[in-house]
């Protein structure tokens, strides 16, 4: 029974060091870069980047202000660049969100699409490195102070 045990161990220390002993040589890796986006989404006075996601978050001087007897409205432009390096697709679709949800009452749109905290296409047919403007407006009842940021993400087409 000891002997067995003595060569159960020896075999045992013999396949750890077979395991760990060292070796020279070359070793060759193959990788394919699929491609790159970046995005960049500007207001009249902030600009937000990301790689393929920007979040924007508006400062007083983008906006531009109006009051009528049914509530507040605000607008700004934003211009929209997605630029593109290596990918085979030419467009892309955007999407946006808030944040956060609307508070009761205010409503959210860019180029006329309603927005909410769930993702929303703003367009499916983008053009990579092409500047695209973009209307976005938020009306809310009481003028209460706009406080969420816009997330906007792009997706190559295939």
């Amino acid at each position: 029974m000891i002997a067995s045990k003595r060569l159960f161990f020896a075999t045992c220390c013999l396949v750890t060091a077979s395991a760990f002993a060292e070796s020279t040589g070359t070793l060759d890796v193959t990788a394919t870069v699929t491609g790159s986006t970046r995005l960049r989404v500007a207001a009249r006075a902030t600009t937000a980047t990301g790689v393929d996601t920007a979040v924007l978050r508006p400062s007083p001087a983008d906006l531009q202000d109006s009051r009528s007897t049914s509530g507040h409205k605000t607008t700004s432009m934003l211009l929209v660049t997605a630029e593109n390096a290596n990918l085979p697709s030419a467009t892309y679709t955007l999407a946006a969100r808030l944040e956060r949800q609307p508070r009761t009452g205010e409503v959210w749109k860019i180029n006329g699409i309603a927005l909410s905290d769930q993702a929303a296409i703003v367009t499916t047919a983008a053009t990579f490195n092409t500047p695209e403007p973009y209307q976005w407006v938020v009306e809310t009842p009481n003028g209460e102070p706009i406080d969420a940021g816009l997330v906007i993400s792009i997706t190559p087409n295939k």
